[in-house]
């Protein structure tokens, strides 16, 4: 059964995340990082390579970063999850019929990188009063999802950026699996709280394909190859 490691990066770590999400983002880094970094390291960063701009990097997150309390967290996760992560992973393959790609998840906790997750098996998670479990459990879910995208819709590397309406998509798929009844004992409820705009519209377009479905393999093939959601 695979099992999910929780870990509070350090700052070196962090700095190399927030330097490539940097890279990739540029100015639009703040889509991925909560605090606002000075326009010069933005700058640096974009032009200079790591070694260069890891060290100013790490002296503009060190006092926003703290991992003794990001360690307390860590703990009281752990107690939360560990007596249900078999019980998770389970119910994942009971819904969606398919095997999760991985054999260990890490899961980052920090309150710098927002909640994501990456094409291989690590998530990062940010610390939310009684909801960090399910915070944890829907970043998991899209590397399971993703993974099941492609094997039955396109086998690229980051669907998520085949256009926007798919990866809108994906982001509703948790309201119908995740509220299962099977995920009870998580203790996260049906209303899942999830400030998305676009969710409630997609939830009506998708909901009558949910409850027709024959299977989770038959509702993905059937929403992704609506004009709706173009491969």
């Amino acid at each position: 059964m695979p099992k999910v490691k929780f870990k509070v990066p350090s700052y070196e770590d962090l700095a190399v995340t927030i330097y490539y999400l940097v890279k990739d983002k540029k100015q639009n880094y703040r889509n991925n990082i909560f605090i606002e970094l000075p326009r010069e390291l933005i700058d640096k960063i974009v032009n200079s390579e790591l070694g260069a701009v890891k060290e100013e990097i790490i002296k503009n997150i060190k006092e926003k970063h703290d991992i003794p309390k990001l360690e307390e967290v860590k703990d009281e996760l752990k107690k939360i999850w560990d007596p249900l992560n078999d019980l998770f992973f389970d119910n994942l393959k009971k819904i969606t019929g398919f095997d999760f790609p991985f054999e260990e998840v890490t899961a980052y906790i920090t309150e710098i990188v927002k909640g994501m997750y990456s094409q291989e098996n690590h998530v990062f998670i940010n610390p939310m009063k009684n909801r960090t479990s399910y915070v944890t459990a829907e970043e998991i879910f899209h590397l399971h999802y993703w993974n099941t995208f492609r094997q039955l819709i396109k086998n690229i590397e980051t669907p998520w950026r085949i256009n926007k309406e798919v990866w809108e998509i994906s982001e509703v798929i948790p309201e119908f699996v995740l509220t299962d009844d099977l995920f009870k004992p998580f203790d996260w409820g049906k209303d899942l709280h999830r400030n998305y705009p676009f969710i409630e519209k997609w939830k009506k377009k998708l909901l009558p394909v949910w409850k027709n479905k024959k299977d989770f393999k038959d509702f993905m093939i059937k929403v992704h190859r609506t004009k709706n959601a173009k491969r």
